[in-house]
């Protein structure tokens, strides 16, 4: 009993949370009621007892001593972003290692026991060995969170790591370092890195697992993601990233990558511009497009490893050749490389080289999969070495290739695919006519393994005897039907495409075709979108010289979650009764982070929203504005890819500090169409920051921008 009683006793010597942490507060307060804060993160977590939540308010937290700015020692949840009452989480805090120390400490060893939730963050500017952002070593939950501009890499993690809505961005040293110690296992949820450089760029697995659901790596130097054990990618995108060796995605040997419904695209390297493998790679309804290698392997080189394509496409990737024997789409080196139900179409080699496959040393096998339509200038156009055969095969061309044909193989022929890809990911449709309808293995598509394929790569089901290649033809699902109509045998005509919000088509939206006569704008018709998501302006006029046409979506009644505004792309052509695709396009909006409403910032300062999870394919644009007028105006150009944050280290020329100004996020997608944030923020600057940035262009938006932009 006694023991009990002292129990009892030290329990209630240390008060219960939630916790508070404000600018102006002091560690010797209470810290236990909002109007009597802590000053530092690391005050309150003394207080604390774990499983406790501390409350912090927006600004920013450094530290004059020690390693790292906050030690996390013990389970708590570190809530950001609240104002100074602590009644509305509409912000960010930022904790700032000024260059001298890192960011956070997640535990002190690995096994610490310490599981932590850190909210609404921004984490910048750290500078320790591993992990100038973030060093974990045990549990720890990143949610609607930045991590920038750390110098040792961005987060070091060997303990488990989930990320979600959050970005790594801008760090140098790779944007986080997984397993190098001791076992890492990292998941991102709908999150992006991008921009790192230095050490393995985007991320770096050494040991342990990676997981990325619905997420973007994007724009980081010396490799997209750099694997040495396991890693899974489901429904996500690796693009514009650059490498020495995989520029995508670097495959060590003895690890093993698994891609599903992703897609690998407008990387660079000198070896395998998306995909550098010498491991084992499985690609599952998947696409590699767009990959430039500048010697081997533009879309994927495969070097004694083991890659295998299921449902899956390779499509406009170039091998450049200095010096090697390309391979546009895949160059396979003494590795194996199997193809089923695939489609290999639109590569190129420049040189030397096959454009679709070239193997050397190896052994390639395709069962059900289409080699055809790619293009060489210096020999076959689709493959080169000794290519070896399942059956069901349509290869278009054997020219220089040897290849070994076997059952129901089509040599030499038009594969009739149509020769741009749709969807995301990508895939080339089969045109009404094509050989390889109805011509795969009468007794199923299945992979190598004997697994039956039932779906094709969009998960539509095949149906009776299936097709050859990555795509099932079935009238009923057929894209064509509503894409590119001109090219069909039943054109549907008029003026049309498809909207969806977070990727999901939407019924009742109204949609505006607008038109330019020559002098200006006007509303020519409207209509609303069908149960399934598409458009139609029917009995449109065609247009003379100097008339314009495009689609607006307004979101003039303010309904949440939606942007302000959607435009298409122009049409500067148009001819009466005949059928275009303008535009499809997502209306989700584009959420601002930081700063708040009215904030006065000290710059440099990092801008900061969320990406728009459904669309990998967005690229952002940051724009400043004297809301009055519109002069000066400032914008990034080119846009800054798919990220969630800039950094304007000083004012632009034309702006002033101490005047309020609005900040807003332009959305562009690929086929030109744009988008602005619903929201436009005020902001102030107390400073100039570090020299005025180069001026930009004032007020040279696209033409409706400027001619025809409604005001909020």
């Amino acid at each position: 009993m006694a023991l009990t009683l002292i129990v009892l006793i030290s329990k209630s010597a240390r008060a219960a949370g939630p916790w508070y942490v404000a600018p102006g507060g002091s560690d010797s307060n209470s810290c236990l009621v909002p109007a009597a804060p802590c000053a530092t993160i690391n005050g309150a977590i003394g207080k604390a007892s774990s499983d406790d939540t501390i409350y912090v308010a927006t600004g920013t937290y450094t530290n004059t001593s020690g390693t790292e700015v906050v030690l996390i020692d013990k389970s708590i949840t570190l809530s950001g972003g609240w104002d100074a009452t602590f009644t509305i989480q509409s912000g960010v805090s930022t904790i700032d290692g000024e260059a001298a120390r890192g960011g956070i400490a997640v535990g002190t060893t690995v096994g610490s026991g310490v599981t932590t939730i850190i909210e609404r963050f921004v984490v910048q500017n750290g500078s320790l060995y591993g992990g100038g952002g973030i060093y974990n070593w045990s549990t720890l939950t990143l949610n609607n969170s930045m991590v920038s501009d750390n110098a040792g890499s961005g987060i070091y993690n060997n303990g488990t790591l989930i990320l979600n809505n959050s970005v790594v961005s801008a760090n140098v040293g790779s944007g986080i370092y997984n397993g190098v110690d001791f076992t890492g296992n990292l998941t991102l949820n709908n999150s992006t890195i991008s921009g790192n450089s230095g050490g393995d760029g985007g991320i770096f697995n050494k040991t342990g697992s990676v997981t990325l659901n619905n997420s973007a790596i994007t724009g980081n130097d010396n490799h997209g993601l750099s694997n040495h054990d396991l890693m899974v990618i489901n429904n996500s995108t690796v693009s514009s990233n650059a490498g020495g060796e995989g520029g995508g995605i670097y495959n060590w040997g003895g690890a093993i990558i698994t891609l599903n419904n992703s897609t690998v695209s407008s990387n660079r390297a000198s070896y395998g511009g998306g995909i550098y493998n010498r491991g084992t790679l499985l690609l599952i309804d998947s696409t590699i497009t767009g990959n430039t290698g500048n010697s081997e392997g533009g879309g994927i080189s495969n070097k004694n490893g083991t890659v295998t394509l299921n449902n899956s496409t390779v499509s406009g990737n170039t091998s450049q050749f200095f010096g090697s024997i390309g391979g546009g789409g895949i160059f396979n080196y003494g590795g194996i490389l199997t193809l089923n139900n695939s489609t290999i179409s639109g590569n190129s080699g420049e040189s030397f080289g096959s454009g679709g496959i070239s193997n050397y040393l190896g052994t390639v096998t395709l069962q059900n999969s289409i080699l055809a339509g790619n293009t060489s200038a210096g020999t076959g156009p689709d493959c080169n070495g000794v290519i070896s055969s399942s059956g069901y095969n349509l290869i278009g061309s054997t020219a220089v290739c040897t290849f070994n044909a076997t059952t129901g193989d089509l040599l030499d022929v038009n594969a009739k695919l149509f020769p741009s890809l749709v969807g995301l990911p990508g895939y080339h449709p089969l045109l009404p006519g094509s050989p390889a309808i109805n011509a795969g293995n009468p007794g199923g598509c299945t992979d190598n393994l004997g697994n039956p394929l039932n779906t094709d790569q969009r998960g539509i089901a095949r149906v009776g005897r299936c097709d050859i290649g990555a795509y099932e033809y079935d009238p009923a699902y057929d894209p064509l039907t509503y894409v590119f109509l001109p090219l069909i045998s039943k054109p549907r005509p008029g003026i049309q495409g498809l909207v969806t919000l977070n990727g999901d088509p939407i019924v009742g939206v109204s949609l505006e075709l607008r038109f330019f006569d020559g002098s200006s704008w006007s509303t020519l018709a409207i209509t609303t979108t069908g149960a399934d998501g598409y458009y139609t302006f029917l009995n449109t006029p065609g247009l003379d010289a100097g008339q314009k046409y495009y689609v607006r979506y307004l979101n003039d009644l303010g309904t949440g979650g939606r942007l302000w505004v959607w435009a298409t792309r122009e049409l500067t052509s148009y001819s009466a009764g005949s059928a275009v695709i303008i535009g499809d396009f997502d209306i989700a909006d584009i959420a601002l982070v930081s700063p708040t409403n009215g904030a006065t910032v000290a710059l440099p300062y990092t801008f900061q929203w969320t990406p728009r999870p459904a669309t990998l394919l967005d690229t952002y644009e940051f724009d400043l504005y004297d809301p009055t007028d519109g002069d000066p105006y400032f914008y990034t150009a080119p846009p800054l890819g798919y990220v969630g944050s800039y950094t304007l280290n000083g004012l632009p020329a034309g702006f002033s500090s101490g005047v309020q100004y609005g900040w807003e996020i332009w959305v562009y997608s690929p086929d030109g169409g744009y988008g602005i944030s619903y929201e436009t923020r005020s902001v102030m600057f107390s400073n100039t920051g570090f020299g005025m940035v180069p001026p930009q262009s004032i007020l040279l938006k696209p033409t409706q921008l400027v001619e025809d932009s409604p005001e909020k």
